[in-house]
């Protein structure tokens, strides 16, 4: 017998709060002549298909209902007795899908077809409420469309938040206290991560504790760090705070700062690189393209001495290798290596080699207050060389020769240094013009000895001639 099923209400969405979730229908059983099928028990079959009425069936149920007076019977899919799938597995997104109803007016299970149609509007608002719900192990997607969709108000606090706002694609996750998360403290495209975050300019980024990246595209990571720099990035802990926030760019902004400080009232960076690129490294204002607060270290490996070349050319020239190399020698000298050959170096127990010539600036034109040295001679006298021995163990050991600075400072005390511990030392090179003086003065001597020399050798010859 054919079955006429007139359709009042299909597919009302039905949604509870606890599972289950169906679609209601609702309609009017008919038999074969059109009459009303009255106060009677009927059985129902319904097939959720994909693609189209007659494509791959995803769902099956049978169930069964009562018809009123006038034939109107109500049924909920996804209520009844699974004959095969699960509705709730359907994913109404993905295709096409239609529902057939079959119909026993008997309430048995010799069910006659009752007509397709194609579900239309009413199955999405149940992919709607699956997008929107979180699953164990299942992904989460809501779309929106930038500048559209609700408005967020302020959000209240203290507490823990979960905020995606798809009006100005921002994030923000984590626990608040204060009102960094409102409306006005949003960036678009930002995201804010931990407690207390701020990020407000456009595609920014903050994480942590505290942290607050103010400008666009910046980003902030760890605890009461801020960065304020157009494309900056600040990372530690209570950065130093110099400085407005500014989305303009100027060649000594700040672009990547490490924080190491302990506090509010700490604030500090181990390392600064301003945008023309010179580094800090314990300065906050770095005057040059590496610019060190306190001493370094540079330590060698196996087959490498530790040092610094040095190259002034304009150009990357990697053939010819650096012009010059200055570090260890080796564990006890330290020195220049310039062209092929270490140049100078000083060892460990003070000496110095010098592969060439040493000069000293001596041009007239540097000088002034210009007096002849008085007395070298005289002075010379005065000073005893000696040969003598280290009394340290760490200076060059066997036999030395020199003079000793307290007898050369009562007599020429320009010559004297006396340094930090009261130590002295010669300037020995100084000796010279003394030396040179005092010479000067034996060969004046020396020459009115070889006159008077030379007046009496000829005396003596006179003398010689004029005996008989």
């Amino acid at each position: 017998m054919k079955i006429f099923l007139s359709l009042i209400l299909l597919l009302s969405f039905s949604a509870m709060s606890q599972s289950p979730q169906g679609l209601s229908f609702q309609g009017v059983a008919r038999d074969a002549s059109g009459k009303v099928i009255p106060s009677q028990a009927v059985g129902i079959r319904f097939t959720v298909r994909q693609t189209n009425a007659g494509g791959p069936i995803q769902y099956q149920e049978v169930q069964s209902a009562t018809t009123g007076s006038s034939g109107v019977f109500a049924a909920v899919v996804g209520e009844g007795n699974p004959v095969s799938g699960e509705f709730s597995s359907i994913k109404w997104a993905n295709d096409k899908y239609f529902l057939q109803v079959e119909i026993d007016p008997a309430g048995g299970n010799a069910f006659a077809d009752a007509g397709t149609s194609q579900l239309l509007s009413v199955p999405y608002a149940l992919h709607a409420k699956e997008a929107t719900s979180w699953q164990n192990d299942q992904p989460v997607v809501q779309t929106g469309v930038v500048g559209q969709g609700g408005m967020l108000t302020d959000v209240p606090s203290p507490g823990t938040r979960l905020i995606w706002y798809p009006r100005l694609g921002a994030f923000r996750a984590g626990e608040i206290t204060n009102d960094a998360w409102n409306v006005a403290e949003i960036g678009s495209y930002s995201i804010g991560l931990g407690k207390n975050t701020r990020a407000v300019g456009s595609g920014s980024v903050a994480i942590g504790r505290s942290a607050e990246a103010l400008v666009s595209d910046a980003i902030a990571l760890g605890h009461g760090v801020s960065s304020k720099n157009h494309y900056s990035v600040t990372l530690g802990a209570f950065n130093n705070g110099d400085g407005f926030p500014s989305n303009s760019t100027d060649a000594n902004d700040r672009i990547f700062q490490l924080g190491n400080g302990s506090g509010e009232n700490d604030r500090r960076n181990a390392i600064t690189v301003l945008r023309k690129g010179n580094v800090g490294v314990g300065v906050l204002y770095p005057g040059y393209i590496l610019d060190i607060n306190g001493r370094q270290r540079i330590k060698h490996t196996s087959g490498n001495t530790a040092g610094l070349f040095l190259d002034g050319t304009q150009t990357d020239d990697y053939n010819i290798g650096p012009a010059a190399f200055i570090g260890m020698v080796n564990d006890n000298q330290v020195g220049f290596y310039i062209g092929d050959a270490w140049r100078f170096y000083v060892h460990a127990n003070g000496n110095a080699t010098l592969g060439g010539t040493l000069t000293q600036n001596s041009d007239y034109r540097l000088k002034k207050d210009l007096v002849a040295l008085p007395e070298s001679r005289a002075k010379l006298m005065g000073i005893t060389g000696y040969n003598y021995h280290w009394k340290s163990n760490d200076r060059q050991k066997g036999l030395q020769t020199g003079l000793i600075a307290q007898e050369v400072e009562k007599l020429l005390p320009e010559l004297v240094e006396t340094d930090g511990n009261g130590y002295k030392s010669v300037n020995y090179i100084g000796l010279i013009p003394h030396l040179i003086e005092a010479f000067k003065a034996l060969q004046t001597d020396y020459q009115a000895v070889k006159q008077v020399n030379q007046a009496l050798e000829s005396r003596v010859k006179l003398l010689e001639y004029a005996q008989p």
